[in-house]
């Protein structure tokens, strides 16, 4: 099983422009809300379908998207196209399709992601035009953030078997001296994550770097455990970590514990 992960600093830079190409802006969640790093913190249309452009001035390399706290259904048709001019959407250069899974029991939205380096038309020499488009929506379009991430980071080996993951799901609750409860669901819901690595000496130098990187810049940074699988993890990591056993040879045995970055209910 081979797990991809990105550091905060990964991030594509902020582009020159971002464009609401088609459908309606809904001024209270503006576009700039789409790459501002803040997840709950949602860019929003008045319409069901619609789409954003980004114009980064130059040539811009990206490797890794991915989509957070969004109220998109299943199978809607979703793209991240990119080409060398504003002009030719009919046939971008890169035409990737972003699969959008159902909701969980609870209601949650999976959040999908795609590594655009195997798609075709893909470029380690990017674009200067990207765009979002978003199909026809039951509800008008929300989305907490759009991840772009270069270059794609992935860990010679992966996660070991037997990795643990639970949920938390936010509540309020008061008890009265007799016993009986009262609570509250928020419609919160955070991941867990724990595992194991055996890291090659490069993995453990990158695990190090991504845990150091993550405290200094208190970023979010992205984690999928296994690649043949459509669900990101927008975590926080820990400050402190991870913790290393260090065998014989090229072994080392990294532990990460880690929790999913609340999307605020959205």
């Amino acid at each position: 099983m081979s797990s991809l992960y990105q550091r905060p600093t990964d991030v594509a830079p902020a582009p020159s422009a971002i464009t609401v190409d088609t459908g309606t802006e809904d001024s209270t969640y503006p576009k700039a809300n789409l790459l501002d790093g803040l997840l709950h913190s949602p860019a929003k249309l008045t319409t069901t379908a619609g789409s954003w452009t980004l114009d980064y001035g130059a040539a811009q390399r990206i490797d890794v998207v991915a989509l957070a706290y969004h109220n998109i259904d299943a199978g809607v048709s979703v793209k991240l196209q990119a080409d060398a001019d504003n002009s030719s959407w009919g046939a971008p250069t890169l035409d990737a399709s972003i699969v959008i899974p159902g909701e969980d029991e609870d209601g949650r939205a999976s959040m999908p992601w795609l590594d655009l380096t195997g798609v075709t038309g893909y470029s380690s020499g990017g674009f200067r035009y990207w765009r979002l488009i978003v199909g026809s929506n039951s509800d008008n379009i929300s989305i907490g953030e759009l991840g772009l991430w270069t270059p794609k980071r992935t860990l010679s080996r992966g996660v070991d078997a037997g990795f643990t993951t639970s949920d938390e799901h936010r509540e309020i609750r008061h008890e009265t001296e007799y016993g009986v409860l009262h609570r509250y669901r928020l419609g919160v819901r955070r991941r867990r994550f724990a595992g194991r690595v055996s890291a090659s000496q490069q993995d453990l130098d990158d695990l190090r770097a991504w845990y150091r990187e993550a405290a200094a810049s208190d970023g979010v940074a992205l984690w999928v455990p296994d690649v043949d699988e459509n669900d990101a993890w927008w975590v926080r990591l820990p400050a402190s970590g991870p913790d290393v056993t260090s065998r014989v040879g090229d072994l080392h045995d990294v532990a990460l514990d880690f929790l999913e970055e609340s999307g605020g209910g959205l």
